[in-house]
């Protein structure tokens, strides 16, 4: 599942300080559970989101949410079945939430998360563990991190207890869940915004006003004269003699 992190001692700076947003086109969050006691079903979440919050002092914060109704198990009526109310109700609880409580380092480059998961209205704590990758630097100077995520629960401790009995004996699913998601996260890039641009457009309009000025500073007398000549001072000034007109 994707992590939220909040650390009660700095963890190692394995995380460099930043933001760090997954990204779902590089990331996947998958779940194992047992079907018919010895086969496997294979499932995933194809819509999620999350960021981790890198302080300068190594302390991690971070958010993520998972869609319900982009379950997929590569079965459709299968799907249908687990958006229903039997299982997930996707329609009442339509996401999936993580909350962390502490991450400890183990060593190397693992650690150990602990949280609250919340799945469909049911609030349980859970333990993950996590392996966290080198950052790279990618084309067009992005910075991006990746980490394994892995743990295990019981669907039973999320109201997830639908479930048959076989002909054979034995029950249909199992209430083991494993969870494991591969995260590719890349560090938001702070623009920084140019010193006083909100004193361009100023500029720009005073220059304008300075240059109009100018222009009509340039021929006073003209102007006025044209003025005088159009209106006359006084209405007792004597009419031309041609009734008005310009010659």
């Amino acid at each position: 599942m994707p992590v939220s992190v909040v650390s009660s001692e700095p963890a190692p700076r394995m995380i460099p300080a930043g933001t760090w947003e997954v990204d779902p086109t590089q990331s996947s969050v998958k779940f194992q559970v047992k079907h018919m006691v010895i086969a496997t079903v294979n499932g995933r979440f194809t819509v999620f989101a999350g960021a981790l919050e890198a302080g300068e002092d190594g302390a991690l914060h971070a958010h993520s949410t998972v869609q319900v109704a982009t379950i997929d198990t590569n079965l459709r009526k299968r799907d249908e079945h687990l958006r229903s109310a039997d299982f997930f109700d996707a329609a009442a609880h339509p996401q999936i939430r993580f909350t962390s409580t502490e991450i400890t380092p183990t060593g190397g480059t693992s650690l150990r998360i602990t949280g609250r998961l919340t799945i469909k209205g049911q609030t349980r704590p859970v333990e993950l563990t996590a392996e966290v990758g080198d950052v790279r630097v990618v084309p067009w100077g992005n910075e991006r991190i990746k980490f394994v995520l892995r743990g295990e629960l019981n669907r039973k401790d999320f109201g997830l207890t639908w479930n048959t009995v076989l002909a054979a004996g034995g029950a249909l699913l199992s209430d083991r869940v494993k969870i494991e998601a591969h995260i590719s996260a890349v560090k938001r890039i702070r623009r920084v915004k140019p010193a006083r641009t909100t004193d361009m457009p100023s500029l720009a309009l005073g220059s304008a006003i300075v240059y109009l000025r100018s222009r009509a500073d340039a021929k006073p007398a003209q102007k006025v004269a044209k003025r005088s000549a159009l209106e006359p001072v006084s209405g007792s000034a004597p009419r031309p003699a041609n009734g008005g007109a310009e010659e």
